[in-house]
């Protein structure tokens, strides 16, 4: 579980991540559609993430995967 929170908040514990990638089938999204869930091991990073506002982007959500596909591409 340490692990997580590394992953996310950064080895000192203070610096979280710009966003996270991941790809999981099952995910929650809030009101606002972003990722707050998602089954597995890397649901504790994710949880995580939407405590502290870092976006998710879960690469199993065509929407999601649409956008990092478009930022890789230099097309934001």
């Amino acid at each position: 579980m340490t692990r997580n929170v590394m992953q996310v908040m950064g080895r000192d514990c203070l610096s979280p991540a710009a966003f996270v990638v991941c790809w999981a089938p099952d995910s929650t999204l809030d009101e606002e559609g972003r990722v707050v869930d998602v089954a597995g091991g890397t649901g504790q990073a994710v949880r995580i993430a939407a405590t502290y506002r870092v976006p998710v982007f879960n690469l199993a959500h065509p929407p999601h995967q649409a956008r990092v596909g478009a930022w890789l591409a230099g097309n934001p």
